[in-house]
């Protein structure tokens, strides 16, 4: 396998390129700080459980949410899709996640 010099010049000189590499990082800091706040829903849920004998349902509609949104970033972290996450897209709803009010499984 060649590498084509000239191509690999239009790559590094794409303006396309790097702006997908600035969003890339702005993306990573996106996904690390919803994963901290996942981690810390993690023992709250587990206490209130402890407490209550039940999961809160708020906490647990925000985890399905937060977990799709982390599912979207890191999509395109990976070059997976094209399709940008939040903000430049509308913040995702998984389908099925019980709502705040709904039965608890």
């Amino acid at each position: 396998m060649s590498i084509d010099q000239e191509e690999v010049k239009r790559n590094l000189l794409s303006p396309e390129t790097w702006l997908r590499v600035l969003l890339m990082a702005g993306f990573a800091v996106a996904a690390w700080l919803t994963t901290f706040v996942l981690m810390v829903v993690i023992p709250v849920q587990v206490v209130l459980v402890l407490i209550t004998g039940a999961p809160n349902a708020n906490l647990r509609h925000f985890g399905l949410t937060a977990t799709a949104y982390l599912s979207q970033t890191l999509q395109f972290l990976l070059y997976s899709t094209e399709h940008k996450p939040f903000p430049f897209a509308p913040f995702p709803d998984p389908s099925g996640a019980p709502r705040p009010n709904g039965p608890s499984q």
